[in-house]
């Protein structure tokens, strides 16, 4: 049996153009954009730059008188624990005795100065009654005297106390006192000598920072040699 194809098969191929309706696409134009970042990548790079030597000057100057301030400060403070050294030595070794015999000292004069008064009294009651002298003057005279020996033990009571005290609590308290002094003066010592190497240590840093992140700049410059910092 014979096949036979359609007829629309047979025909000649026709090929009707069709209208393009899409627009054209239109091509960006070129720009120099490399050129364009690199300058201001340039002026950027630069600005840091500048920002970074400064923060460098700055950091250098801190740490060069950070020495100097430090070495001052360590002195200072050998001083003041020599002072109060020397004061808690001299002290125990001269002040406390003198200051005690001292006081004692005046207490023998107020006992001498009321020695004086009573006998004093004793002697011109008797001119009085000897010379017979009138009761009013001899009266006003003696009560003078008694007023005077009053005054005088009073004061020599509170030297007593004052000698008890001074011995007891006063020499004490004041040597504890000293003490306190050259303990906190050596404490002082201890704490600079401490941190002082710290405070070094963190300035010696921070230049060092700054100096890696000028020189992670260079490097960065100098992988990219077409950016040039102004």
């Amino acid at each position: 049996m014979r096949l036979t194809l359609p007829a629309f098969l047979l025909l000649p191929a026709l090929w009707i153009p069709m209208a393009d309706h899409t627009l054209p696409v239109q091509e960006p134009e070129e720009q120099d954009t490399e050129e364009h970042y690199s300058e201001e990548d340039a002026a950027w790079e630069a600005a840091q730059r500048r920002g970074l030597e400064r923060d460098l000057a700055l950091a250098q100057a801190h740490f060069g008188l950070l020495g100097v301030s430090q070495e001052a400060e360590l002195l200072e403070a050998f001083d003041a624990l020599e002072s109060a050294r020397e004061m808690h030595q001299a002290f125990t070794s001269h002040e406390n005795r003198a200051e005690t015999r001292m006081r004692e000292l005046e207490l023998m004069e107020i006992r001498e100065s009321l020695l004086f008064a009573e006998e004093e009294r004793e002697q011109l009651g008797f001119m009085y009654e000897q010379n017979g002298l009138a009761e009013a003057t001899a009266q006003l005279v003696l009560s003078r005297a008694e007023r005077q020996i009053e005054r005088t033990k009073l004061s020599l009571e509170i030297q007593e106390e004052a000698l008890e005290y001074w011995m007891l609590i006063g020499s004490r308290q004041q040597l504890r006192e000293l003490e306190r002094e050259v303990r906190a003066a050596e404490m002082q010592v201890r704490l600079l000598q401490a941190t002082q190497p710290v405070e070094t240590m963190e300035a010696e840093h921070e230049v060092m920072a700054i100096e890696e992140e000028i020189a992670g700049m260079e490097r960065e410059h100098a992988m990219h040699p077409e950016v040039e910092t102004q």
